[in-house]
């Protein structure tokens, strides 16, 4: 389910982005044709194929640069200069093919404006999509709800690289805590049951993925818990009890 959602997700952005692209060409194609100096600002045709070379190269572009990836950026800072990295190579790559192809005339004042605009505009257009994941889809289409299951020191190991990780909208349901300490909640994780109560925490919570995070010379045998995830197509991970989730 979550990468079906993920798949709408990602070619939604990709649409936004190349509309953005566009609209901010002709807004660019119009402030020039206002402030033009001079005889024709560039052919109307010529026009279209720059803003149609942007649109596909500048998807690629941020693909490239992770911004159609499941992980988000840990900064806004991160963001904006890989946003300006992928920016910058697009139109550089448009300027490359003008000078080679020679293209006259072909107007400085539409390039810089179709430059600064398209930044500008993915700019907000993505911290807004950031804000919606982060305040409203918590509980809502896009969200993905995780189950750990450990001891009380891996569970809190785990919630914190997974608050750190900022993916498109995982949520940490709660966890099942294999020492029974009946404590309502583990760090910030709620306690959801024990593990007599996997299965009923499964399909009454709607859990996309149970991450298995025991520690070292835990007796529980995983098998019968991984069958069951696999029956009702819960995705799974699991947390070698070796690895030192502390360091």
């Amino acid at each position: 389910m979550y990468s079906q959602q993920f798949y709408i997700i990602v070619n939604f952005l990709m649409m936004i982005d190349a509309i953005v692209v566009a609209v901010t060409g002709y807004t660019a194609y119009q402030i020039s044709l206002v402030i033009r100096m001079n005889g024709l600002v560039m052919a109307w045709y010529d026009f279209v194929g720059s803003v149609l070379f942007v649109m596909f190269v500048n998807n690629y572009s941020m693909g490239r640069f992770g911004f159609y990836s499941a992980r988000r950026f840990s900064s806004t800072l991160s963001m904006s200069s890989s946003l300006l990295a992928a920016v910058s190579l697009s139109f550089g790559m448009l300027s490359a093919g003008i000078i080679l192809i020679g293209i006259q005339p072909f107007s400085r004042v539409y390039l810089l404006a179709h430059f600064s605009g398209a930044l500008i505009a993915l700019t907000v257009t993505r911290l807004a999509f950031y804000y919606y994941l982060d305040r409203r889809a918590q509980t809502a289409f896009n969200s993905y709800h995780v189950l750990l299951f450990g001891n009380k020191e891996r569970i809190i190991a785990v919630a914190k690289a997974l608050e750190e990780q900022r993916s498109w909208g995982h949520r940490v349901a709660g966890c099942l805590d294999i020492d029974r300490q009946c404590n309502p909640r583990v760090g910030s994780v709620p306690v959801l049951g024990s593990l007599e109560d996997f299965n009923h925490v499964l399909h009454g919570n709607q859990i996309d993925e149970v991450i298995f995070a025991l520690p070292k010379g835990s007796p529980i045998l995983l098998k019968e818990y991984l069958r069951k995830c696999k029956r009702i197509g819960v995705a799974v991970r699991i947390v070698p009890a070796l690895f030192d989730l502390t360091e």
